[in-house]
């Protein structure tokens, strides 16, 4: 990876370099996200089947598309798809409020991390190439606000990937814990897409094997007031896949939902939302 592919000085001229060679801002605004989730995320992720199915897809829609190459994952946390990526052949820049966050991407290998908000990172107009927001933009109260100011960012034709999660009859504690403002609808996301500026490419459902399994576990054990703040053993025993027989269907579902999306078929349903969009060209 070239290590001079995008020039931070020239794009984001605000930020300094701290001693531990990550691109800071001299201040960041408040998230909605919580103080643990950063280090949370971080015992899970290479363990979790979930993390590993929605990287590949996501990977799949930047090749698909030819935009495999300089990506800006924003409000990328622990660099868990930074890396993913970068071990694919692309080059990443990742920025992320979160020190925690930051310096665990940076310890994963990810070479370019800025630690700031969007707003805070102040990149100037126009200066960088594709992007990607993995399950951010529901941490977003003004989600188009969000979408209009990286559609300014961005340069002409260049795509953005992003995820978020689906279907507000999904809602659960789990939502709320996470600082989560909405869950979206296959419409939803493209109107707001749309509205930022956007031409959709591709727009798709996926993790349809775990819409009902969400339901059932999260969904209505909240709304009868059974579930609790979600605990790290918790999460764990989710995001795993140690019984055989388990392990054995969710690779079969992963492998149908990789094969739909590397075509671009759409899938109906699913708890998470998966879209390729671009920048119009401006005339």
């Amino acid at each position: 990876m070239s290590s001079d592919f995008f020039n931070i000085q020239e794009s984001a001229p605000l930020l300094t370099l701290d001693p531990q060679g990550i691109w800071v801002a001299k201040a960041n605004e408040v998230i909605s996200y919580p103080e643990d989730g950063n280090q949370t995320c971080f015992e899970l992720e290479d363990k979790s089947y979930w993390f590993r199915h929605r990287n590949n897809l996501i990977c799949e829609l930047y090749r698909k598309f030819d935009a495999l190459d300089s990506i800006f994952d924003i409000g990328g946390g622990n660099g868990i798809v930074s890396k993913y990526l970068i071990d694919n052949g692309a080059s990443c820049v990742l920025v992320e409020p979160g020190r925690i966050g930051a310096i665990n991407a940076k310890q994963r290998g990810v070479e370019h991390v800025i630690q700031a908000t969007l707003k805070d990172a102040g990149f100037v107009t126009e200066s960088i190439d594709h992007v990607g927001l993995f399950d951010v933009v529901e941490h977003i109260k003004d989600d188009l606000g969000f979408l209009q100011k990286i559609h300014e960012y961005q340069k002409n034709d260049k795509f953005l990937v992003l995820t978020v999660p689906s279907l507000n009859w999904l809602w659960s504690k789990e939502d709320v814990h996470a600082g989560h403002y909405r869950r979206y609808t296959k419409k939803a996301l493209e109107e707001l897409l749309k509205n930022a500026g956007y031409e959709i490419c591709y727009c798709s459902y996926f993790f349809s094997f775990l819409t009902l399994p969400v339901f059932m576990v999260r969904t209505v054990p909240s709304v009868l007031g059974l579930r609790n703040r979600p605990s790290l053993k918790v999460a764990a025993r989710e995001h795993t896949d140690t019984n055989p027989l388990v392990k054995k269907l969710l690779e079969k579902f992963m492998t149908y939902e990789s094969n739909q999306i590397r075509v671009l078929k759409k899938i109906g349903f699913g708890s998470s939302l998966i879209a390729i969009v671009r920048k119009h060209r401006t005339t």
